[in-house]
């Protein structure tokens, strides 16, 4: 398909309204490429052509009549916007029906929609081509049935389990063509999404979480904490609700994509607009900000930046942000004044890295130590209610798990399989997860239908993209989202789902997610990123199969049944974070009973840090060396120079003398307000 017509593509940004970018094709050719559309430009000429994928895009249709089409896309703080003018009405009518089926969303009001164009066969045939008719003919009069059986989910406050059974019914009907099947897919399920489900929270606050509410009222730097189901997520939002309704601004951030779901925001990497290289400097991380607008305006707007699941926040890259925030803002203040809401445990999953000697603690870091000096610990567990349970875990949790609480648990163990379907299971190996995944498509009947990818660039490095070079599904297999397609509807990396069908024409799976929204899944682009390059890439359907898990994405879930394999575990917090995903100890299994001997368990530098806490909220980390001087020291305290030392007045003279506070230097580099070598230990 091609069509001749006028082209203006626009740019701008949200917050400020300027126009960033602007370009008019007064002779242009617009073809139809696989999804989405594709401008080739004759006057002026374009050293590049612009695509238009239609499934990110809302399309505009009033002036129809008139030959004109308008193309809106909003992502992050941008809108992208194509103005398509002086092209054939009839054409146009076809790239319409054709944005609609690929997955664009009409928001033309109905009373607004022009009536359908009957052009002459003979007109259509010498501009379009045969097929161009048929697909007109076939979008313009839609069969009634079809309109009366989905006509009940026209309401955006419809059940979402009622709209995709009427959905599925609609599908099924023989007398439906093709065509108008695509489009009542995209014109239903792309109507009224689902808002994103909370999950349950305590009524009444706790004094621990009445006293973070409080010191972050008066904009302290505060971190909570707590073991698994203490309601760290609800008193987060609890805390951003109230900030916000003191009119400050308030940025949600978490350092994984469910997590962030879960509290109602964004990755941190997105917010602080990074990629996923790891060991960038602070130089890097700089240059990597500022070309992204978008990011430089959060970071110059925000007032309260949230992190959640701050335990997966490698030190390195929290003093390398707390040095671009400094730099942005031009505030030499910790976190150039921002102030910062951190929550996590710990005691779960450390920060990826290949080298388990290599990985940096959050709480470890120079910025941590200069900022972070407010600490609550959440005592009370809500996720779950047996105490028996809750005692196991908490052992797990700082590593000292007793043999009968052991003995406990291998009770839970079993060797059949659970013939509850529920039941997800949990590995600490992503080979182990791909067999139990593969084993269970094959146990389902139907048609398999198989995506191969698109690879382009150095194949080498494809090894580590997160979506495979080739995807089999069926109908009702369980999957997961391997990237984030549409945050605002809870569809981000890790959501759940499962497959209801799949569209006739294009065979794109149709998936219906644990928060009940039904999405029709396109491809989407996976770069690989090596230093500033993209030395690769590979397009693939963003899915995964979801049988199975592994336990770092189990992080920040909770499930009633689940089936654990902690034979091979090899990190640190691994066995307490899959343990604590089950909400009961009845829902729990153990695929081989535990040996006291084969658990990683829990952090020297985890459980040193949480002593700290417990003896002092004012405390500093012991370390066997100064992470400023380098200086020795076994121990280490805090002196208090808050007083001052007066001399009164002497006598005869009649004038006042004061002796004010002098920056009392140590021989081991240690200042007046810093933590010094007490005398005791530097003898020793």
């Amino acid at each position: 398909m091609t069509l001749h017509c006028e082209v203006e593509f626009q740019q701008a940004n949200v917050q400020t309204g300027r126009n960033l970018c602007s370009t008019l094709c007064r002779r242009a050719a617009l073809v139809r490429r696989r999804g989405g559309l594709e401008v080739v430009s004759e006057d002026p000429p374009l050293h590049k052509a612009l695509r238009l994928q239609t499934h990110s895009y809302e399309v505009y249709s009033s002036h129809l009549a008139q030959g004109k089409l308008t193309f809106i896309m909003r992502d992050g703080g941008r809108v992208y916007q194509y103005n398509f003018r002086r092209g054939d009405p009839a054409g146009m009518e076809v790239v319409f029906a054709f944005a609609v089926r690929t997955g664009a969303v009409s928001k033309t009001p109905r009373a607004m929609q022009p009536a359908p164009i009957a052009p002459a066969p003979q007109q259509l045939a010498s501009a379009l081509g045969k097929r161009a008719i048929g697909e007109v003919r076939s979008f313009e009069s839609p069969k009634r049935p079809l309109r009366r059986r989905l006509g009940e989910l026209e309401s955006p406050s419809i059940d979402p389990r009622r709209r995709a059974a009427a959905l599925a019914a609609a599908l099924d009907s023989p007398d439906t063509p093709a065509s108008r099947r695509d489009h009542a897919v995209r014109r239903t399920l792309l109507r009224g999404k689902p808002r994103a489900a909370v999950g349950t929270a305590p009524l009444r606050l706790t004094p621990e979480q009445e006293r973070v509410v409080h010191l972050v009222a008066e904009k302290k730097s505060v971190f909570f904490t707590g073991s698994a189901g203490t309601g760290k997520s609800f008193l987060l939002r609890h805390i951003l609700q109230s900030s916000r309704a003191a009119n400050r601004r308030v940025y949600t951030t978490a350092t994984t994509g469910i997590a962030a779901y879960n509290v109602g925001g964004m990755t941190l990497h997105h917010f602080a607009g990074l990629d996923t290289r790891p060991n960038a400097s602070a130089g890097d991380l700089l240059l990597q900000v500022q070309q992204k607008k978008d990011a430089l305006a959060r970071w110059r707007d925000v007032d309260v930046l949230a992190i959640d699941e701050v335990s997966m926040l490698d030190g390195r890259l929290f003093d390398g942000l707390e040095a671009v925030a400094r730099h942005l803002r031009r505030d030499a203040r910790f976190f150039g004044g921002i102030q910062l809401v951190l929550s996590g445990d710990f005691f779960q999953l450390p920060p990826v890295s290949r080298d388990r000697g290599d990985v940096s603690l959050c709480f470890e870091s120079a910025a941590w130590r200069r900022g972070v000096s407010d600490i609550v610990v959440l005592k009370q567990v809500f996720r779950q209610s047996n105490q028996e349970f809750v005692g196991i875990l908490n052992a797990f949790r700082v590593g000292c798990p007793t043999s009968a609480m052991i003995s406990r648990l291998n009770e839970r163990c079993s060797t059949s399989e659970l013939s509850d379907s529920a039941a997800i299971h949990i590995f600490t190996h992503n080979n182990d997860v791909l067999q139990m995944n593969t084993r269970r498509l094959e146990e389902l009947g139907g048609k398999k239908f198989n995506y191969v990818s698109a690879d382009s660039g150095k194949k080498e490095y494809l090894s580590t993209c997160p979506a495979p070079p080739t995807l089999s599904l069926k109908k009702d297999a369980q999957v997961m989202l391997t990237k984030t397609i549409n945050a605002a509807s809870g569809l981000v990396n890790g959501s759940r789902g499962v497959v209801q069908g799949f569209t006739p024409q294009t065979n794109l799976p149709i998936v219906r997610f644990s928060n009940g929204a039904t999405e029709i899944v396109q491809h989407e682009d996976f770069p690989v990123h090596v230093a500033d390059a993209v030395l690769a890439l590979r397009r693939q359907l963003p899915l995964t199969l979801a049988w199975a898990i592994s336990i770092h994405k189990s992080q920040g879930l909770a499930f009633d049944a689940a089936v654990l394999d902690l034979s091979r575990v090899f990190e640190f917090g691994q066995a307490y974070v899959a343990l604590s995903r089950v909400r009961s100890l009845e829902g729990l299994r153990l695929r081989t009973r535990l040996r006291p001997g084969g658990l990683v368990l829990a952090d020297a530098r985890v459980l040193r840090f949480y002593e700290d806490v417990e003896k002092d909220l004012s405390y500093h980390v012991q370390k066997s060396v100064c992470s400023s001087c380098g200086y020795p020291a076994a121990k280490m305290r805090k002196y208090n120079w808050s007083q001052k030392a007066l001399r009164r007045r002497t006598q005869g003279t009649g004038r006042m003398k004061y002796l004010k506070t002098i920056p009392r230097k140590f021989k081991n580099g240690f200042r007046e307000g810093t933590v010094a070598v007490s005398k005791k230990a530097a003898t020793n």
